[in-house]
């Protein structure tokens, strides 16, 4: 995903992600499926959701006040590892394809939009996300199901302020959404099929958006939006390339924990086409 690359380099350039992150304890990730048993990635870090993945906007009116509604479903292709690599997971399955598990995301947005010329930047005023663990691999992301019906794994609600930017004709278009979350949900209890230790405080995300002629190979438009809250009339249906971050210390007011979460998954996105 080149366009995540240029991003995270307009955000050190305006100075929203710090260079030295505090020490925090890693948290690690345990999950286990009937085909190749329990295994524990430490430490976890990340998730890379799916380049091929669909995010909604509804009640979009770029007038500084309108609260537009922003949905994204997404399952993932890796979970990231501190050096911004991918731990080895096989049988992870992407998008309801083959697989003996799957990690799912919903992740709802409230924000309000302004246009300049052909650029709407957009501001959160809340929103929430909730991230699953599911042995069957069902998600589908035509129909918008089967991604919120395994185990909750990560809960939380999504902070006020920049939410990214988006420039196009209302056709055709590439742009971002960005989030900075405060974690109120971490599953823990070692009975379930998947949890983490120790608790999360912080999440942080960001995913490219591409509209029309924008979108690439292998993306397909939902025909319907059954978990995400439906396609009425006038939505607009982007394709998304999301990441996200977590840590175990809090989000100071600078945003500079940004880089925990991104760094690498910046760095590793230069050479993938979103």
């Amino acid at each position: 995903m080149k366009t995540i690359s240029k991003v995270f380099d307009g955000l050190v350039a305006a100075g929203l992600i710090g260079g030295a992150a505090p020490a925090f304890a890693a948290p690690a990730l345990t999950f286990t499926d009937d085909v190749y048993g329990t295994r524990t990635i430490d430490p976890f870090t990340g998730i890379d959701w799916s380049p091929t993945a669909s995010a909604v906007t509804t009640n979009y009116l770029p007038d500084g006040t309108t609260v537009a509604t922003t949905t994204f479903l997404a399952s993932a292709i890796g979970i990231t590892t501190a050096d911004g690599g991918i731990a080895f997971t096989p049988g992870l399955s992407a998008n309801g394809d083959a697989g003996a598990f799957e990690f799912t995301v919903l992740a709802t947005i409230y924000e309000t939009a302004t246009l300049s010329g052909t650029t709407a930047s957009f501001t959160a005023i809340g929103g929430t996300f909730n991230i699953y663990y599911d042995s069957t691999a069902d998600s589908n992301r035509t129909t918008g199901t089967g991604f919120i019906d395994g185990t909750r794994i990560i809960g939380g609600t999504i902070n006020p302020g920049y939410a990214g930017q988006f420039t196009g004709d209302g056709i055709n278009g590439t742009g971002n959404f960005t989030f900075f979350g405060t974690v109120t949900f971490t599953e823990t209890d070692s009975n379930k099929d998947a949890y983490i230790d120790p608790v999360l405080v912080a999440s942080n995300a960001v995913a490219t958006l591409q509209l029309g002629t924008n979108t690439t190979s292998g993306w397909t438009a939902p025909t319907a939006w059954t978990e995400g809250g439906g396609l009425p009339a006038g939505a607009i249906i982007f394709q998304a390339d999301g990441n996200q971050g977590f840590s175990t210390v809090p989000e100071p007011g600078t945003l500079a924990l940004l880089g925990l979460g991104l760094l690498g998954l910046a760095r590793r996105s230069l050479g993938r086409k979103g």
